[in-house]
């Protein structure tokens, strides 16, 4: 029995449904992560992509106790967020539509989910449009019951690399939403001192950009350069974060205007094995007021 986390809902689509019905069955044969649902009419998939209803049922002739659990997973993950679909396995020769047109329609919905375009009318031209389309994956349709065993390779690869891009896209998005506080002073260093990333709000704060900043030692650029005393003391301090050391430190800087905004700050290393790799130079004004102003 496979974990949530590792199973995979895949919707086949097929205006044939013993064909469409033969798919998920080896699927799920194939792969007992997988979890399918044969579905003859495009509109009904596009109908729930667009709802946000994406939840597919099991016909009564079909159904076995086995299934029933599945569906009621299913369910379950619906309503706790997760996606219920993962990947789509359509056909391309269908009446009203067909593969390539189906899968515009989906990309208009949702340009990553994956599609697999599996069909028995195969042509480099149909390849190439789907290509150009945004298909995941195109497999053409073979006599021998070993095609649903590359097919379910193939889902598996296509989710696996659409979670994976799904989840780097999340570790982005929060680094950013931490590093771009408006009210706190960042800075990633190299274990020497060399300034490579900074965030806005630091940036802001002395009135310039990262141009001509990044590459160099963080103690020769504004925030610093008022004060020779200062930046001796900066260089000492990023000597002990170098060495291990959680270091906290009181500094005062000034904006360009001359405003003097007093820093709880500190320089903490990032460890990877024994060797520090990085530094982050994190800085908060001590005083309410000065904090809102940084802010705005």
């Amino acid at each position: 029995m496979s974990s949530s986390e590792d199973s995979i809902a895949v919707v086949c689509v097929d205006d044939n449904a013993s064909l469409a019905d033969l798919t998920a069955t080896f699927l799920e044969r194939h792969d007992e992560t997988v979890t399918a649902r044969a579905e003859t009419d495009v509109e009904v998939v596009i109908e729930r992509l667009e709802s946000g209803d994406d939840r597919f049922g099991i016909p009564a002739s079909s159904v076995s106790p086995e299934s029933v659990e599945s569906a009621e997973s299913t369910e379950n993950s619906a309503r706790t967020g997760r996606p219920t679909i993962d990947c789509i396995v359509s056909d391309y020769d269908m009446p009203g539509t067909n593969g390539l047109e189906f899968l515009e329609a989906v990309r208009a919905l949702d340009s990553d989910i994956p599609f697999i375009l599996f069909t028995g009318k195969g042509s480099e031209e149909i390849a190439s449009e789907a290509i150009s389309a945004g298909v995941t994956d195109y497999l053409q349709k073979q006599t021998s019951p070993d095609q649903y065993l590359v097919l379910a390779n193939r889902v598996r690869n296509a989710v696996e690399s659409y979670r994976a891009r799904r989840a780097l896209e999340r570790s982005e998005l929060l680094f950013d939403a931490i590093f771009e506080d408006p009210t706190t002073f960042l800075g990633i260093l190299d274990p020497d001192g060399t300034l490579t990333n900074v965030n806005r709000t630091a940036l802001e704060f002395v009135g310039t950009t990262r141009t001509g900043l990044l590459g160099e030692s963080f103690w020769e650029l504004p925030w610093w350069n008022h004060s020779a005393e200062l930046q001796a003391e900066l260089r000492e301090w990023i000597r002990r974060a170098a060495d291990g050391e959680y270091v906290e430190y009181e500094a005062s800087h000034y904006d360009p205007d001359g405003e003097c905004v007093v820093i709880d700050g500190t320089i903490r290393p990032v460890v990877r094995g024994s060797e520090v790799v990085a530094l982050i130079a994190e800085g908060r004004a001590n005083d309410s007021e000065q904090r809102e102003r940084i802010r705005l």
